[in-house]
């Protein structure tokens, strides 16, 4: 259901991909397992929130927690709760 990938850095080679926006967020998946991390985004400037992410065609969201990138499943989120950025 959500799968850590790898924490490396990306090689030269690799193809590099730039987010306009970030969102910090908490998800809970439906067997009770929490992650709090951040989403980075690119979608249009009128679907801003994290929720226009979660409601593209992909079938799993990429989190970048504080240890790990973790790959989730869609139909495993219960909940996705956006968190207020610290001041």
């Amino acid at each position: 259901v959500a799968i850590p990938g790898e924490t490396e850095p990306p090689s030269a080679e690799a193809e590099l991909v730039l987010y306009d926006r970030q969102h910090r967020v908490e998800v809970l998946l439906v067997q009770g397992t929490r992650f709090e991390g951040l989403l980075f985004d690119s979608s249009p400037g009128s679907h801003p929130r994290a929720i226009d992410h979660l409601n593209s065609a992909t079938q799993f969201l990429r989190l970048w927690t504080a240890k790990e990138c973790v790959l989730i499943a869609k139909s495993q989120i219960a909940t996705v709760t956006e968190l207020v950025e610290p001041t």
